[in-house]
Protein backbone atom coordinates (compact mmCIF):
# COMPACT_ATOMS: atom_id res chain seq x y z
CA UNK A 1 0.00 0.00 0.00
CA UNK A 2 1.36 3.45 -1.52
CA UNK A 3 1.06 6.56 0.51
CA UNK A 4 -1.76 7.13 -1.96
CA UNK A 5 -3.62 4.68 -0.45
CA UNK A 6 -3.26 6.24 3.05
CA UNK A 7 -4.40 9.40 1.92
CA UNK A 8 -7.68 7.94 0.38
CA UNK A 9 -8.31 5.58 3.25
CA UNK A 10 -7.94 8.84 5.66
CA UNK A 11 -10.13 10.98 3.42
CA UNK A 12 -13.17 7.65 3.44
CA UNK A 13 -13.32 7.88 6.72
CA UNK A 14 -13.06 11.35 7.29
CA UNK A 15 -16.33 11.57 5.00
CA UNK A 16 -17.84 8.60 6.95
CA UNK A 17 -17.80 10.29 10.00
CA UNK A 18 -18.94 13.76 9.04
CA UNK A 19 -21.78 11.70 7.26
CA UNK A 20 -22.05 9.84 10.98
CA UNK A 21 -22.73 12.97 12.62
CA UNK A 22 -24.77 15.24 10.50
CA UNK A 23 -27.50 11.75 10.23
CA UNK A 24 -26.89 10.80 13.81
CA UNK A 25 -26.64 13.64 15.77
CA UNK A 26 -27.37 16.38 13.45
CA UNK A 27 -25.56 19.74 12.38
CA UNK A 28 -24.02 21.09 9.16
CA UNK A 29 -20.41 19.96 8.12
CA UNK A 30 -17.79 22.09 6.29
CA UNK A 31 -14.74 20.55 4.91
CA UNK A 32 -11.70 22.35 6.38
CA UNK A 33 -9.14 24.33 3.73
CA UNK A 34 -5.93 22.29 2.80
CA UNK A 35 -3.89 24.87 5.18
CA UNK A 36 -6.34 24.02 8.49
CA UNK A 37 -5.88 20.53 7.76
CA UNK A 38 -1.94 20.24 7.65
CA UNK A 39 -1.57 23.42 9.83
CA UNK A 40 -4.44 23.37 12.20
CA UNK A 41 -5.18 19.41 12.16
CA UNK A 42 -8.75 19.65 11.63
CA UNK A 43 -10.33 18.01 9.41
CA UNK A 44 -13.64 19.35 9.26
CA UNK A 45 -15.60 21.82 11.35
CA UNK A 46 -19.05 20.44 12.47
CA UNK A 47 -21.46 23.10 13.27
CA UNK A 48 -23.90 21.42 16.20
CA UNK A 49 -27.05 21.28 16.63
CA UNK A 50 -26.98 24.37 19.07
CA UNK A 51 -24.89 26.06 16.63
CA UNK A 52 -21.36 25.98 18.02
CA UNK A 53 -18.95 25.32 15.60
CA UNK A 54 -15.94 22.79 16.57
CA UNK A 55 -13.41 20.79 14.82
CA UNK A 56 -12.78 17.37 14.37
CA UNK A 57 -9.65 15.53 13.23
CA UNK A 58 -10.86 11.62 12.52
CA UNK A 59 -8.11 9.21 13.12
CA UNK A 60 -8.58 5.87 11.29
CA UNK A 61 -7.78 2.13 12.79
CA UNK A 62 -4.04 1.88 12.90
CA UNK A 63 -1.24 -1.09 12.73
CA UNK A 64 0.30 -1.73 15.63
CA UNK A 65 3.71 -2.55 12.96
CA UNK A 66 3.48 -0.92 9.45
CA UNK A 67 3.86 -5.19 8.36
CA UNK A 68 1.10 -5.71 9.94
CA UNK A 69 -1.74 -7.04 7.50
CA UNK A 70 -4.49 -5.17 9.06
CA UNK A 71 -5.17 -2.35 11.78
CA UNK A 72 -5.42 -3.50 15.00
CA UNK A 73 -9.05 -3.03 17.01
CA UNK A 74 -7.18 -2.89 20.52
CA UNK A 75 -4.55 0.43 20.09
CA UNK A 76 -4.02 3.69 18.34
CA UNK A 77 -0.88 5.83 18.20
CA UNK A 78 -1.26 9.56 19.39
CA UNK A 79 1.50 12.02 17.96
CA UNK A 80 2.87 14.71 19.98
CA UNK A 81 5.32 15.64 17.18
CA UNK A 82 5.32 15.14 13.66
CA UNK A 83 7.86 13.93 11.04
CA UNK A 84 9.35 17.34 10.71
CA UNK A 85 9.36 18.06 14.62
CA UNK A 86 6.55 20.58 14.97
CA UNK A 87 3.46 19.69 17.11
CA UNK A 88 1.69 16.86 16.27
CA UNK A 89 -2.38 16.92 16.25
CA UNK A 90 -2.47 15.91 20.25
CA UNK A 91 -1.60 20.12 19.67
CA UNK A 92 -4.10 20.63 16.61
CA UNK A 93 -6.84 23.31 17.02
CA UNK A 94 -9.34 20.56 16.77
CA UNK A 95 -12.00 20.01 19.99
CA UNK A 96 -12.94 16.42 19.26
CA UNK A 97 -10.59 13.78 17.79
CA UNK A 98 -12.59 10.80 16.42
CA UNK A 99 -11.20 7.47 16.75
CA UNK A 100 -12.79 4.84 14.34
CA UNK A 101 -13.28 1.37 15.38
CA UNK A 102 -15.15 -2.20 14.32
CA UNK A 103 -18.55 -1.01 14.63
CA UNK A 104 -18.85 2.79 16.53
CA UNK A 105 -16.57 5.89 16.08
CA UNK A 106 -15.60 7.34 19.39
CA UNK A 107 -15.49 10.86 20.16
CA UNK A 108 -12.67 12.49 22.69
CA UNK A 109 -12.50 15.89 23.71
CA UNK A 110 -8.55 16.41 22.49
CA UNK A 111 -7.71 18.63 25.81
CA UNK A 112 -8.87 15.53 27.95
CA UNK A 113 -6.36 13.40 25.09
CA UNK A 114 -3.46 15.47 25.88
CA UNK A 115 -3.63 15.51 29.70
CA UNK A 116 -4.19 11.96 29.48
CA UNK A 117 -1.18 11.25 26.91
CA UNK A 118 1.05 13.65 29.08
CA UNK A 119 0.73 11.83 32.26
CA UNK A 120 0.85 8.46 30.35
CA UNK A 121 4.61 9.42 29.05
CA UNK A 122 5.77 11.83 31.80
CA UNK A 123 9.76 10.88 32.92
CA UNK A 124 9.98 8.23 30.32
CA UNK A 125 12.77 7.91 27.85
CA UNK A 126 11.71 8.17 24.18
CA UNK A 127 13.12 5.37 22.29
CA UNK A 128 14.27 4.45 18.37
CA UNK A 129 13.14 0.68 18.50
CA UNK A 130 9.16 0.08 18.17
CA UNK A 131 7.68 -0.70 21.47
CA UNK A 132 5.84 -3.98 21.92
CA UNK A 133 3.71 -2.67 24.82
CA UNK A 134 1.75 0.37 25.31
CA UNK A 135 2.88 3.47 27.01
CA UNK A 136 6.37 4.45 25.80
CA UNK A 137 7.57 7.23 23.84
CA UNK A 138 8.55 6.35 20.23
CA UNK A 139 10.60 8.28 17.47
CA UNK A 140 11.64 7.16 13.76
CA UNK A 141 14.93 9.88 14.03
CA UNK A 142 16.95 7.06 12.79
CA UNK A 143 14.82 7.05 9.82
CA UNK A 144 15.70 10.90 9.35
CA UNK A 145 12.05 11.82 11.09
CA UNK A 146 11.64 13.60 14.01
CA UNK A 147 8.10 11.95 15.25
CA UNK A 148 7.53 11.19 18.94
CA UNK A 149 4.10 9.17 18.88
CA UNK A 150 2.69 6.77 21.84
CA UNK A 151 1.06 3.44 21.11
CA UNK A 152 -2.26 3.31 23.52
CA UNK A 153 -5.27 1.32 24.12
CA UNK A 154 -8.38 2.31 22.33
CA UNK A 155 -10.05 0.89 25.34
CA UNK A 156 -8.20 3.95 27.01
CA UNK A 157 -9.34 6.22 24.90
CA UNK A 158 -13.01 5.21 24.58
CA UNK A 159 -12.95 5.66 28.26
CA UNK A 160 -12.54 9.44 27.63
CA UNK A 161 -14.89 10.04 24.98
CA UNK A 162 -17.85 12.57 25.15
CA UNK A 163 -19.57 10.71 22.75
CA UNK A 164 -19.37 7.37 20.99
CA UNK A 165 -21.66 6.92 17.73
CA UNK A 166 -22.16 3.62 16.04
CA UNK A 167 -21.50 2.61 12.43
Amino acid sequence: MGWQDFVAAGRNDEAFVARQLETQVGGMIRVATQAEDIYDHVDFWWTKPDGAIVGVDVKGMKKRSRYDDRPDNDITWLEFRNVHGEAGWLYGKATYLAFRRIGLTVFVDRLRLVGYAEDMIRGKQVVDRRPVVCGIPYTRSRWGRNDVTVMVPLDDVQALAEFVLPN
